[in-house]
């Protein structure tokens, strides 16, 4: 079975201090997740994130 998750918020700075630890679980766990930006410049983020993934 295929987990995927649809809607994230990972790059927010509460994630800030775990966030390895979180897609290191995620990596183990889910086939995909979907980060989601809130304005244009945390969807620059985002696109700047994946590409270091």
């Amino acid at each position: 079975m295929n987990f995927i998750d649809t809607h994230c918020h990972l790059l927010l700075k509460q994630f800030d201090e775990d966030r390895q630890e979180i897609m290191k679980k995620v990596n183990e766990e889910l086939d995909l997740l979907i980060e989601i930006g809130i304005n244009v410049e945390s969807s620059k983020s985002v696109a700047d994130f994946v590409k270091d993934e």
